[in-house]
């Protein structure tokens, strides 16, 4: 066997494939997104699972943290706003910290609806489902969902204010 796409995955995620690490060997299964749409040479951004106390989802942009999920709590991501409970009832999650591996793997409830998870070369990572019907790819949920959702944005003592951004990105914490 040369190749494998589940152990070398590209810019797509999909159904019971894992994205994670393996402790003992230390290949990751990280996501990298394309160069461009239409160019499918390896892209400047890598979504990884990264471990520090807590596993958390990072999107990286040129080696640099672009956009961090939160902690997971065995159903989903705390505190993603963009984690609906829809989310919930479509997908079922599993993840997995043991002494030998740490990885996220997912499927859905119903094995009918076909799914995938890209990194997209314009700073997203996106799920989309197949809509049968239209024969085509339909996004189901997408993040960052704002400027304020990109790491570091406003630094460590102040606020990204999302509802009046243009003006006041940045305030400090009162």
């Amino acid at each position: 066997m040369i190749w494998q796409s589940f152990d070398h995955p590209s810019d797509t995620f999909l159904p019971h494939s894992k994205l994670g690490f393996d402790r003992r060997t230390g290949q990751r299964w990280n996501l990298q997104s394309w160069k461009s749409e239409d160019d499918p040479g390896s892209g400047n951004l890598i979504l990884n699972i990264t471990y520090t106390g807590k596993s958390q989802i990072f999107l990286f942009k040129e080696n640099h943290p672009w956009y961090r999920g939160r902690s997971y709590n065995g159903e989903i991501f705390v505190g993603s706003p963009s984690m609906k409970r829809s989310v919930i009832t479509l997908f079922n999650h599993t993840f997995v910290n043991d002494e030998n591996d740490v990885y996220l793997m997912y499927n859905t409830y119903d094995e009918s609806v076909i799914t995938r998870l890209i990194v997209h070369p314009s700073g997203f990572y996106q799920t989309f489902t197949w809509d049968s019907q239209k024969n085509q790819w339909r996004r189901y949920w997408s993040t960052p969902e704002s400027q304020c959702d990109n790491y570091g944005t406003c630094g460590s003592n102040s606020n990204c204010d999302l509802l009046n951004y243009e003006d006041h990105q940045c305030s400090c914490f009162y």
